[in-house]
């Protein structure tokens, strides 16, 4: 015979542990950073500067800095949730070809970064970087752009710094949005530490957003992004790339006009 108060128990405890688990290493589910050594020399094909930024709680926040000639303003890029610089660098071309100078930063345990890894200090340590850099560049000729897990810090800091446009691309509504299709059994909003809750900033930002998304995407759903935007009030655009997927926009059109249409007109 079944004794089902024993079952019952036992899958309590195996859920328990499961939940203990995600809340510890979630982390490592989110985020995959490649370290670099402090004295590496990247191999771009184009001219670069190497800055860091000394930020609160410890931060020391590595940026690869690239100036197009004449500049017309400068990109403030945050990049996915994996790799490090030595990847992300290369989206100069996209940036440097438009006349605009470009910011590319490493979050903490990434690249050449160091301190502790959080929601708070993500959005703390590019709050902090875009004010120093807006000493130099007029805040209407500063773009901020996100991507993917950078879509989150990015929109933190344009719900709270000025900035020409904001353009997020394969953005999410919230990390729990995400998780609930992968892990719907578990209470997600209880586990998560980092939450990025971007619906929640989105009406914030009070200058032109661009929702660039691809349909077929199998990492953040487009359905996510097209949640998201459903949720802005202000002046945002939703493009859809049918066909396109989450680590390949740059190869369709619509990418490429959007990056004009802003950057160039």
């Amino acid at each position: 015979m079944i004794n089902w108060i024993l079952l019952f128990l036992f899958f309590s405890l195996v859920y328990l542990g499961a939940c203990s688990f995600f809340y510890f290493y979630q982390e490592s589910f989110l985020f995959h950073p490649r370290s670099t050594a402090q004295d590496f020399v990247y191999d771009f094909n184009y001219p670069y500067e190497e800055k860091w930024y000394v930020t609160s709680n410890n931060g020391s926040i590595h940026t690869l800095n690239f100036s197009a000639k004449d500049s017309k303003g400068l990109v403030f890029y945050l990049h996915g949730n994996a790799g490090s610089l030595r990847d992300w660098g290369w989206v100069y071309t996209d940036f440097i070809s438009r006349g605009y100078d470009l910011l590319v930063l490493d979050y903490r345990t990434y690249g050449k970064s160091k301190g502790e890894l959080s929601e708070q200090n993500m959005v703390n340590d590019a709050c902090f970087i875009f004010d120093q850099v807006s000493e130099t560049y007029p805040k209407e000729n500063i773009v901020i752009y996100g991507r993917s897990i950078g879509t989150g810090v990015a929109l933190q800091l344009a719900a709270q710094r000025r900035a020409k446009a904001l353009i997020l691309e394969s953005p999410f509504y919230s990390i729990a949005d995400i998780a609930g299709k992968i892990a719907p059994i578990f209470p997600l909003k209880l586990l998560l530490r980092f939450k990025f809750e971007s619906y929640s900033y989105i009406n914030q930002v009070n200058y032109p957003t661009y929702i660039i998304h691809g349909v077929e995407d199998k990492i953040v759903a487009f359905s996510s992004g097209k949640k998201l935007a459903q949720e802005a009030k202000n002046e945002t655009y939703l493009i859809p790339v049918q066909e396109a997927q989450h680590n390949n926009l740059s190869d369709y059109l619509e990418w490429s006009e959007l990056l004009d249409k802003v950057l160039v007109k």
